[in-house]
């Protein structure tokens, strides 16, 4: 039978009900059919009833429409507990495929392990990667697989997902992966850090609230309340600052204000660790949070955090002349 005698036959079979003789033999005819000339005949034919029959189509590229919103559509009908998930629909679409149908992995396949998702935000096109990093920074799971399968160097991917998470309401997800993933990237200086990766990052040190979370927002505390105060941040990163800020209820009248006054709040110095005042060698930041501490904690923080060896030389000197000189009203304006 040729295939566009297959087509006919097929297509005239399909209309009956499946217990009926044309249902039977439409059954039978795709069963006992070659896969290469059902895949032929699948634009004639409802592809969803040929997969049902015979589920091994869905490897076959010539079986699968062109339309993104059709592929995207005919994923829901395969089987879940089949051996095609996502790494084979990637491999098998690479970089032909869509946004929708790249999402659509994620909603109708088993979920794609981290190493898929890490080709899907490789992919060329800027929709697909865009797509694919704003569905995974909604599934807790599906980030953090991907933030322990992603390299440091790709600075790209990090990005990605670094816009991803900043568009999350209150607070991030698996900011301790997050962490992982870029500290080797951020900490050995390899890439100049890109604002949704400074933005990222902090929010994720400031919920871990760890010393060590405080060792890798040291490296972007600088260039983020820079940032702030010249106003280079977009809508989306500042609304993100303000939402985790307000969750820590930070009431100063600026966003530096506030941003000093949670990191104060998250890493206050104890005795001889100076917590949050190593965060800074920039003399107007420091002068900031020496007189957060102070007003917030006291001199006997000031005096305590002096003698932390990690204590910038600038924070130092800055302590040193608050100390020496009488206590006045700090500013709050700035």
């Amino acid at each position: 039978m040729t295939s566009p005698e297959l087509g006919r036959l097929l297509s005239t079979c399909a209309k009956f009900p499946q217990q009926s003789l044309g249902g039977q033999l439409f059954e039978t005819v795709v069963r006992s059919s070659d896969l290469p000339q059902l895949a032929s005949v699948a634009g004639v034919v409802d592809r969803s009833a040929l997969l049902r029959l015979r589920p091994e189509l869905a490897f076959l590229r010539g079986f699968w429409p062109t339309s993104d919103e059709e592929r995207a559509s005919l994923l829901a009908s395969v089987s879940a507990d089949g051996v095609f998930g996502a790494a084979e629909a990637v491999q098998l679409f690479s970089n032909d495929i869509g946004p929708l149908t790249a999402v659509a992995l994620f909603d109708h396949l088993p979920r794609p392990d981290g190493h898929t998702t890490v080709l899907l935000l490789r992919n060329r096109r800027g929709t697909v990667r865009r797509a694919v990093a704003e569905r995974i920074a909604r599934d807790p799971e599906a980030l953090g697989s991907t933030l322990a399968a992603v390299s440091p160097e790709e600075v790209g991917v990090l990005e990605l997902l670094a816009e991803g998470v900043v568009h999350q309401a209150d607070a991030m997800r698996y900011p301790s992966s997050w962490l992982k993933a870029v500290q080797p990237s951020i900490e050995l200086g390899r890439h100049p850090l890109q604002q949704m990766i400074v933005v990222a990052t902090f929010l994720a040190a400031l919920q871990v609230a760890t010393k060590a979370s405080l060792q890798i927002a040291r490296c972007v505390f600088d260039p983020l309340l820079r940032s702030v105060r010249r106003h280079d941040l977009n809508r989306d990163q500042i609304a993100a600052l303000e939402r985790v800020l307000a969750t820590r209820r930070a009431s100063r009248f600026s966003l530096g204000a506030r941003l000093i006054e949670s990191a104060v709040a998250t890493w206050p110095p104890e005795q001889v660790w100076a917590g949050a005042l190593t965060l800074s060698s920039n003399e107007d930041h420091v002068r900031d949070l020496v007189e957060e501490v102070e007003q917030r904690l006291g001199q006997s923080a000031l005096e305590a955090a002096q003698y932390d060896p990690d204590l910038p030389t600038e924070a130092l000197a800055r302590i040193r002349r608050r100390l020496d000189s009488p206590r006045t009203k700090s500013a709050w304006w700035f």
